[in-house]
């Protein structure tokens, strides 16, 4: 008797998950539904060809196939996009991208393949509190340069308080850039990462319009550490930057680097930087080696960006482009 009665208790439970899954699950494209009648009626474009949720008994799991957004100053699109959640904590989504995705400005489009390409979204009050962002054997095909960008991996971590700054934390593993797109430096970048903390509006999307709204909301990038590793060149830098009104980087730091003969070389053969201004350069290391550098050996100078120029010490060296 006593077997029956907790048979019948965990057929009771059972059957109750079961109500609560089923109804989540019909629940699901309604909200969705809402949402982008929602975004329907603040002019953006929203559609898919496919929506199903899957993922009984402990996952919610919902499929989009071929989901767009579309908006005067930019859109997304993707072959995929699978959402995950648990059924008692809807505050927390895994999402995987599968197959291509495009993200245009209305000028320039930057493509996205590979995989796994995965984020995870946790809100608060309604609110994006974090986003993660794990990008596994990336492809990124941007159509404003010569050649795709490829990876091993790519990661990047953003959180916030609410009315508090965005900290900000990204790496990026064996990463390889079409020739000459960053001059002096080898194709592939070993590892590059960056922690700092975003000051200003904020930005919905990566497209120039709203880069400019964030520059003129005073939008200030407060590098705590950035880290470079290409061929003999070991770098470490901090920094406080923003935009100037061409979206080119402005600002000022402190770097300290390993290796930067080679760099300037490279500059000087590809008529990027004057063969003099290349010796000065050089001889400034040299001096700024003999009183400063740290345990790793790297020398540490100062740098600045003004009016798409880098300068390093008092010597320009490189110009800088903006940044879309």
């Amino acid at each position: 008797m006593r077997y029956l009665g907790l048979g019948l208790a965990v057929a009771l439970l059972a059957a109750a998950w079961s109500g609560v899954w089923f109804y989540l699950a019909g629940q699901m494209p309604h909200w969705i539904d809402a949402w982008a009648q929602d975004e329907r009626s603040r002019g953006t474009e929203v559609s898919w060809s496919a929506l199903r949720v899957e993922g009984y008994p402990f996952r919610l799991v919902v499929v989009i196939d071929n989901p767009r957004m579309a908006r005067p100053d930019g859109s997304w699109s993707g072959t995929r996009l699978t959402g995950y959640a648990q059924p008692w904590n809807l505050n927390h989504w895994i999402l995987g991208f599968e197959g291509t995705h495009s993200l245009s400005d209305g000028q320039r489009t930057l493509g996205v393949s590979g995989g796994p390409l995965m984020a995870s979204m946790r809100f608060a009050e309604g609110r994006l509190a974090r986003l993660d962002v794990d990008l596994k054997a990336p492809v990124l095909t941007p159509s404003w340069l010569p050649g795709p960008i490829t990876a091993e991996r790519i990661e990047f971590h953003g959180m916030t308080d609410d009315g508090q700054p965005l900290a900000i934390a990204a790496r990026a593993q064996a990463l390889t850039l079409p020739d000459g797109v960053v001059q002096g430096l080898p194709p592939r970048i070993d590892a590059a990462d960056l922690v700092g903390t975003l000051r200003g509006a904020a930005i919905p999307a990566p497209t120039r319009p709203h880069l400019a709204a964030w520059s003129r909301s005073g939008g200030v990038v407060e590098v705590t550490q950035a880290g470079l590793k290409a061929g003999s060149l070991d770098l470490v830098a901090d920094g406080t930057f923003a935009l100037d009104d061409l979206l080119r980087p402005q600002g000022a730091g402190v770097v300290r680097a390993a290796g930067l003969d080679a760099v300037i070389d490279s500059l000087v053969s590809q008529g990027r930087v004057a063969p003099q201004a290349g010796q000065a350069v050089k001889g400034a290391l040299a001096i700024a080696g003999l009183a400063a550098r740290d345990e790793a050996g790297r020398t540490q100078i100062p740098f600045a960006i003004q009016d798409g120029t880098l300068s390093v010490g008092p010597a320009p060296v490189a110009q800088v482009q903006p940044v879309l």
